[in-house]
């Protein structure tokens, strides 16, 4: 037991990395049976539960030595017996070798014609489904499991079952569970990290959506485009149906409100323009500006100083350009070592990615990166302010040709501005679309953008 966080399995990334590696990424399904068979008895005489075999009968005189008899999920485990997340992986691995002999049927009878292959083929899906319901019971039942993999217990088993719901044509029921399915993975998308949300994101894509909108389209009578929208309306409903279910959905969501309003206040505590910058406190355009290695901080903390510097020199100051030239001079500075930092990442370097992982560092540079750009866009902007509302008052005290002079320094210089402020929205909207793309880090937006 994980104490504080409770009994977690990471159960999608789990069977990815299985069925990567194990035949399915060449569709070798019986190769992935023969795996997990083997999986599935090391696990089990790990947590001494032997092979569960009869040894009646056979002998000397010929015959079996012993005859395996079905295994009953109900009196498997018992919830007060769970002690740790390998117990959850045993009615996983059961239920994706069913899952899998099933596939591998299917294939047997697309090549043979043989229909006797049909009836195997909806016994091991029925069974893949009685074991991902097994798993999504004990992960309800145990107190101490997390629930994100409650959550992604009961997607996985929803869409198992809207999967063989639909091999049984019983449309109706398969919509049911694969709308869900659907809201569940959604729900884990919101809470999960850059890599669970493509992969959940993944699952919907080509799992869940295409077998919901076959069903709805068999419903329909074959129109196009009918009754999927109600179904999206109704999944909150069908989802607090079931009381446990509902219980670990509502912890998730408040878990997920308190973690985003921490970042929040963290955001704000920052201050300023560049305020807990170094720290990675500040957000800009919805996402937090993460640092991931600690060779950037030196850099970003000139910057934090030359902004600090800039901001306690009032309009007019005498010192004022100055200080703007520094905060220029700071920002080429961070954005060359930035520059050398993603240059390293994509070498293969591990110490500029700091405590993240390589995708990360490579999102974290490049909004980081954006950022420092928007900063120094701001500057040329409030240069050109201050030269503007000093040709202004030259001009004011002008007369005749030197006057004109003056005016068309002014449209010069308003011209400059309207080029800058073009080039900052246009960086603020690819920014933005990035992070949409990225999953964002929730909250609203912040800073200058």
């Amino acid at each position: 037991v994980i104490k504080g966080e409770g009994l977690t399995l990471p159960i999608h990334q789990l069977i990815r990395q299985m069925q990567h590696e194990n035949g399915l990424k060449h569709h070798d399904h019986v190769r992935y049976c023969h795996f997990l068979t083997r999986k599935l008895s090391r696990v089990r005489k790990s947590l001494g539960l032997g092979l569960n075999f009869d040894v009646t009968g056979g002998g000397k005189s010929g015959g079996r030595a012993g005859k395996a008899r079905p295994v009953n999920t109900e009196t498997l485990f018992s919830a007060d017996l769970v002690t740790s997340a390998s117990f959850l992986l045993v009615p996983l691995l059961y239920a994706e070798r069913a899952w899998s002999t099933a596939a591998a049927k299917k294939d047997a009878l697309g090549k043979t014609g043989k229909q006797q292959l049909r009836h195997s083929e909806l016994s091991r899906n029925r069974k893949a489904v009685k074991w991902a319901r097994a798993l999504e019971t004990l992960c309800l039942s145990v107190p101490t499991c997390d629930p994100h993999t409650a959550l992604e217990a009961s997607a996985y088993a929803n869409c198992m079952e809207g999967q063989f719901l639909l091999e049984r044509e019983q449309w109706s029921q398969a919509v049911s569970a694969l709308s869900k399915a659907r809201a569940l993975y959604d729900e884990l998308c919101r809470a999960g990290n850059p890599e669970e949300r493509d992969l959940f994101t993944e699952r919907i894509a080509m799992a869940v959506l295409p077998s919901l909108r076959f069903c709805n389209y068999n419903l329909s009578g074959g129109e196009q485009g009918s009754g999927l929208d109600q179904n999206e309306s109704d999944m909150a409903l069908q989802l607090s149906s079931d009381p446990a279910l509902f219980a670990k959905l509502q912890h998730l969501r408040s878990k997920r409100r308190a973690d985003s309003d921490l970042e929040d206040k963290d955001a704000v505590e920052g201050g300023g323009d560049t305020g807990g910058l170094a720290a990675g406190r500040l957000k800009w355009c919805g996402r937090r500006v993460q640092v991931p290695g600690q060779s950037l901080k030196p850099c970003l903390l000139e910057v934090e100083t030359a902004f600090d510097t800039l901001r306690a020199q009032q309009p007019g100051h005498p010192g004022r350009g100055a200080a703007l030239e520094n905060c220029l001079g700071s920002l080429d500075g961070a954005m060359d070592r930035v520059i050398e930092e993603r240059s390293a990442l994509d070498k293969g370097s591990s110490s500029a990615a700091g405590s993240l992982s390589a995708s990360d560092a490579k999102a974290s540079l490049q909004h980081l990166q954006s950022y420092l750009h928007f900063r120094k866009l701001s500057c040329f902007s409030l240069r050109s302010l201050e030269l503007v509302a000093a040709a202004s008052s030259v001009a004011a005290d002008e007369e005749g040709g030197s006057k004109w002079t003056h005016a068309q320094e002014l449209a010069h210089l308003y011209k400059q501005l309207g080029v800058t402020a073009g080039d900052m929205a246009t960086l603020v909207e690819a920014t933005a679309a990035m992070v949409r793309r990225d999953g964002g880090g929730g909250g609203s937006e912040e800073g200058e953008g």
